[in-house]
């Protein structure tokens, strides 16, 4: 949590997956988790 965001740093063992549904699903998984600390929708920032 930075001033009231989700902040989420991610590292990868080889090379970032590319996709578009992997995108997808990463910022369903974090919302769900931004959700599940009782913040507001979208407040969240994905890093790596």
């Amino acid at each position: 949590m930075e001033a009231g965001r989700l902040k989420t740093e991610l590292g990868y063992v080889r090379t970032k997956p590319r996709s578009k549904a992997y995108r997808k699903t990463l910022e369903a998984e974090v919302e769900a988790m931004a959700t599940f600390l009782g913040l507001q929708s979208g407040s969240w920032e994905i890093r790596g």
